[in-house]
Parts: C-alpha cells; structure tokens; sequence
C-alpha cells in the first residue's frame, strides 16, 4: 500500500457575515513537495488504469494535470476544492479523481518504516521514485491522515431517499465528511420525489460543503453553460469559488480505441 498523509490548516479567510457563524473545514494539503506529489499520483494514476486491463501512457495532457492535481494538493492557499470539467467522456477525469483517492488512501501510513517501503515499492512498478529523504519532508507535528470518500452523484441521490436508513447514513456522512469525491456530477437527477415531498439532494449536499468550504473533487462532463442551465448560476458561482477547475475540453476519449 501506498502512505501520504496530509496536514490539516486552516488557511480560510474571513467570509461574509452569513457564514461566520459556520463552522469552516481547515484546508488540507500533502506535507510534501508538489514533484514528490505529482511522482505519487503518476504511479496511482498508473495503477488505476492498468487495474481496467489498458495501457497506460503518459501523454503530456496526462502529465500537465496530474501537476495541476500536485499543486492544488500541497499549496495551502488554493481554494479546497477541486472540479475536473469537459464535455468529452472517457478523458480521465475519474481515473485521476482515484489516484487522488489512492494516494492519500495508500500513503495514510507515510510515517510509519513499513508505509515508506510500501509508498517506495507502489512508485517503483510505475517507473517513479521518491526521493532518499522523502521521510525529512514531512511534517510530523502537523500532519493528520485525510483521504476522500468516493461515491457517484447517482448514488448520494439514490441514498438521500432511500427506505434504508442505513444508506440515508451514508448520504449524511457524505455530506460532512472531511474530504468527497463526487464522480459524474450530471448524470443524476437533480430534483426526485421523496413520499410527495420534491427534494434535491445533491444541491443541499452541495451547499452544506460549500458553507463549510470542506474539500470536495467533483468530476463532470459538464461545461459552464450546462453547469448553470442544469444546478442555476448561484451554485455555479459557488463551485468557482471553493475550486481550483481542471478543464478537459477538447481531450479525445482514451476509451476510444
């Protein structure tokens, strides 16, 4: 197993009056170096396509936002969240969505003699290496273990109103935990009927992230103008202020053979 593990700071400003009583997520970063970090989710990213059974190839629109993705990980100053956006399936918004998910997963035990050797074996079958003293970029006074919960946008609505509490659970959990991963946003239906009540679960899910600036990674083959026409340009306007955006527009599908 790969181990990175994150600091937790809070490096939020002041926000307007209306949110100042809300209880503001700190914002997590990887306590290394952006190169370090990018080497990390280039074996990951490696990983999960090679786990679908495909080649993998590191082109340089690959590369470029896998540092876009290092960055946004160990800059504390970037806003919380990260959107990867674009009209065209299949261009690896999910798969590096996962590697982020991997990494951090994987690398939770980074300090520990055993994670090291892990982190070092998982980077060498990708052809990568961490650098001799990965152990001294650490900080150890500061680091806490943060990796993302991962569910599709159809399913946090399908466990909004599902007749399981448990599920019902789960979708609460989603909605405040420390770190989400929402895949497909798009695909599901924003507003659903709950015993005769319209609801719109992944609006307030949404919102309640966006008041607590938690980090959300939010994948979608949506644009701009299909983001406003289908969420309204209030959520469209909040989503730009807690993201740093990737755009994948104009990439051609790697599913295509």
């Amino acid at each position: 197993m790969l181990d990175i593990q994150t600091i937790i700071k809070n490096s939020v400003n002041a926000r307007a009056d209306s949110m100042a009583q809300a209880k503001i997520a700190p914002r997590f970063r990887y306590p290394i170096d952006a190169d370090t970090a990018a080497r990390m989710l280039a074996a990951a990213y490696r990983v999960e396509v090679e786990a679908r059974h495909r080649t993998f190839t590191m082109d340089a629109g690959t590369q470029d936002k896998i540092a876009h993705a290092a960055q946004w990980l160990t800059d504390a100053t970037l806003p919380p969240s990260l959107l990867l956006y674009g009209s065209m399936p299949g261009t690896g918004k999910t798969t590096l969505a996962l590697a982020i998910r991997r990494a951090s997963l994987e690398l939770k035990t980074a300090y520990g003699t055993s994670g090291l050797n892990d982190a070092r074996r998982l980077c060498a079958k990708a052809g990568e290496m961490l650098p001799r003293d990965f152990e001294k970029v650490l900080d150890r006074r500061k680091a806490a273990v943060l990796w993302p919960e991962y569910h599709t946008a159809r399913d946090l609505v399908t466990m909004a109103t599902a007749a399981d509490a448990a599920q019902r659970r789960t979708y609460d959990y989603a909605t405040n935990c420390s770190c989400l991963i929402i895949d497909d946003l798009g695909t599901e239906p924003v507003e659903v009927n709950n015993y005769g009540t319209r609801v719109t679960p992944l609006l307030d899910l949404l919102y309640t992230r966006y008041d607590a600036m938690k980090p959300t990674i939010i994948t979608t083959n949506f644009g701009k103008n299909q983001i406003v026409e289908t969420y309204g340009a209030r959520l469209f306007d909040r989503l730009c202020e807690m993201s740093c955006r990737i755009n994948y527009g104009g990439n051609q599908s790697y599913r295509v053979l």
